[in-house]
């Protein structure tokens, strides 16, 4: 008579067929993690950063939070990587917009399907108050990539726009850094432990004081 398999064969067993996709996530995780800490992992975070701040549409901060809630000692290290990619992205539009709009700049809105916004966003720009719409965009919020290509195409100064840049991206990241080091481990220790009403409802909070700044904000501004 066979012997049945054991607990520990089911098991084996059963991860090729129901657990794969989970064990390769977080390997995938453990190997992103790794190299975060290490200086390939540093360039590949600026990478990562210029990137999306000159041309593809990615969304950094959820990468900040994960980054530094699992490794709270770098945050600083973290900020600084993301503030100096999005820096030299914000640069190289503006540089787009200020000597090849008509050839790059121009077929990249009409790719992003931005023609409205853009001829806003370059009213704005071409106006007395053009920190305004650089400072709220480099701080919060905002399509920044349309933000510093018309700061080009309006050839505002280079020097006064890279300074009000680059203190509103240290704001930025370091600020969202910081939350998550702050608050990021005690929301994951809620999430695992059961209490993970107390993590939709912070973060539902979070999401609506951001929205609703951001809204007034781009009402006033834009």
């Amino acid at each position: 008579m066979a012997s049945r398999p054991s607990r520990d064969e089911s098991s084996d067993a059963a991860r090729p067929r129901n657990g794969w996709f989970r064990d390769l996530r977080g390997r995938a995780g453990l190997w992103i993690l790794r190299e975060a800490s290490s200086p390939q992992g540093a360039v590949g975070i600026v990478g990562l950063a210029f990137a999306a701040s000159a041309f593809v549409p990615i969304a950094l901060e959820p990468f900040l939070i994960v980054l530094v809630t699992n490794l709270p000692a770098l945050w600083r290290r973290f900020a600084i990587c993301f503030a100096t990619g999005s820096v030299l992205g914000g640069v190289f539009t503006y540089i787009v917009g200020y000597l090849f709009f008509p050839t790059i700049g121009l077929p990249i809105i009409q790719f992003w399907g931005e023609e409205e916004s853009w001829a806003r966003v370059l009213e704005l720009a071409q106006g007395r108050w053009w920190i305004l719409p650089v400072a709220f965009v480099a701080v919060g919020p905002g399509s920044m990539k349309l933000v510093s290509m018309a700061a080009g195409a309006a050839h505002v100064p280079f020097w006064g726009f890279l300074l009000v840049f680059v203190c509103g991206r240290i704001v930025r990241f370091f600020s969202i850094a910081y939350a998550a080091r702050a608050f990021g481990h005690r929301l994951h220790l809620w999430y695992t432990g059961g209490k993970r009403k107390y993590v939709f409802v912070s973060l539902a909070i979070a999401a609506i004081v951001i929205a609703g700044a951001y809204f007034g904000l781009r009402n006033l501004l834009f």
